[in-house]
């Protein structure tokens, strides 16, 4: 299993494969971790795999994770994503936050439209979106 900084390093190379050029402590970061000329797909695929067999991550661990796929801008993720969101909605709405902006990503329309900020302190709102966009989803 990854550690957070591996994470990390994933999150920019998923960013590399889409064409963003990284700054010289990024592309060092991924080069530490050994990522640079892993396949992203595999990569997203590992990382899935952890966060469906293994419950017991800690939050910071799930949360970095999230955040780590959502910059693959990957279609293929959108039902994980959606799956994981109607967990983590219940568990922890840091995580679920996450989860929301990686779905942002895929353009999903997860937040209301007339809504002005998007931080992950307004929990209350975070959750009560999470819910509504789980409700038209699923």
């Amino acid at each position: 299993m990854f550690t957070l900084s591996q994470l990390q390093a994933a999150a920019y190379r998923f960013e590399m494969a889409n064409g963003r050029s990284l700054e010289p402590v990024e592309r060092d970061s991924v080069i530490a971790a050994g990522l640079e000329r892993i396949d992203p797909r595999a990569l997203a695929d590992q990382i899935c795999g952890w966060l469906d067999s293994a419950p017991e991550l800690s939050n910071e661990f799930r949360s970095t994770a999230f955040w780590a796929l959502g910059k693959s801008y990957d279609f293929n993720l959108l039902e994980f994503f959606r799956h994981h969101l109607s967990r983590e909605v219940k568990r922890d709405v840091a995580v679920a936050y996450q989860i929301m902006i990686a779905l942002d990503n895929l353009s999903e329309p997860v937040w209301q439209p007339d809504r002005r900020s998007f931080s992950i302190a307004e929990r209350e709102l975070n959750h009560d979106a999470a819910v509504r966009y789980l409700a038209e989803r699923l």
